[in-house]
């Protein structure tokens, strides 16, 4: 981790100190304050991604190395994601890495890495672009298979498992269950989820999209018995869930998860 001094204070002049300590709190907060919010969120989701390639690899995550990182290019690639979100998932590593205390790290300094990311620009030039593809019962039940096999840790897939059952069952847009970007207000939170009796429940949509006049709505959702249960993936997901405010669906670091991170995941897993 950072560490900016090791000292408590220092003296300048007469009769005056500099609290160091107070000056690490400080710099500490400008450092995370460097970040956007949604630039914070996005880097947390590179950062699970590149936590969990190490660990399916076998290999320690620090410090990374040029090799290992031109891997996880291409493990990344094969994982279906573009080129631009390879590139933000670079761009989190490097800042991981100076989080750890151990320096930048660049395409400028690693050759072979440059490389390997101008390899797969031409590789991908060609690719067609991915077609929107109707959400059914077999494709969530290829979603269900998918994060169930171990693809996304146990906390991630009943989050992953609620806002899809959710969305399909109660034909919400991604734009009511999730946000767009941080500093947007929540069109549903965890108070606005009542469950009537054991097998229905009632959302409150504080606004919608789709609502006359974008007003506020209630949406009934009941449970299906079978092996697609909006009911009871979203139970199983409230229970794991951090307490405290914000919008429903959160990651287990306590960021709102985002509809863009979201779309990724879903594609990974097809």
């Amino acid at each position: 981790m950072l560490n900016f001094s090791s000292s408590t204070r220092s003296a300048v002049g007469a009769g005056r100190t500099v609290h160091i300590r107070g000056l690490d709190a400080e710099a500490w907060q400008l450092y995370v304050a460097g970040l956007s919010g949604r630039t914070s969120t996005s880097y947390s989701s590179a950062k699970r991604g590149y936590q969990q390639f190490c660990f399916h690899a076998g290999i320690s995550p620090f410090p990374a190395t040029e090799l290992s990182t031109c891997r996880f290019v291409e493990w990344l690639a094969k994982e279906g994601f573009h080129l631009g979100l390879v590139s933000a998932y670079l761009s989190a590593l490097r800042h991981l890495s100076i989080k750890a205390g151990l320096g930048p790290m660049s395409q400028a300094t690693w050759p072979e890495l440059a490389y390997v990311v101008k390899g797969l620009e031409r590789e991908l030039r060609d690719v067609p672009t991915l077609q929107r593809l109707p959400i059914t019962l077999d494709v969530l039940r290829k979603l269900k298979a998918a994060w169930e096999s171990g693809l996304e840790d146990k906390v991630t897939a009943f989050l992953l498992w609620a806002v899809s059952w959710i969305a399909f069952f109660g034909c919400f847009r991604l734009d009511e269950l999730l946000l767009s970007k941080t500093t947007e207000t929540p069109a549903l939170r965890q108070p606005d989820v009542f469950f009537r009796s054991k097998l229905a429940m009632v959302m409150h949509l504080r606004f919608s999209k789709t609502g006359q006049n974008e007003r506020d709505i209630n949406v009934h959702i009941g449970a299906t018995l079978t092996d697609i249960c909006p009911f009871v993936a979203l139970q199983n997901y409230l229970r794991i869930r951090l307490l405290g405010q914000g919008p429903l669906f959160m990651w287990a670091d306590g960021n709102p998860v985002l509809k863009s991170s979201f779309v990724l995941l879903v594609r990974k897993a097809l």
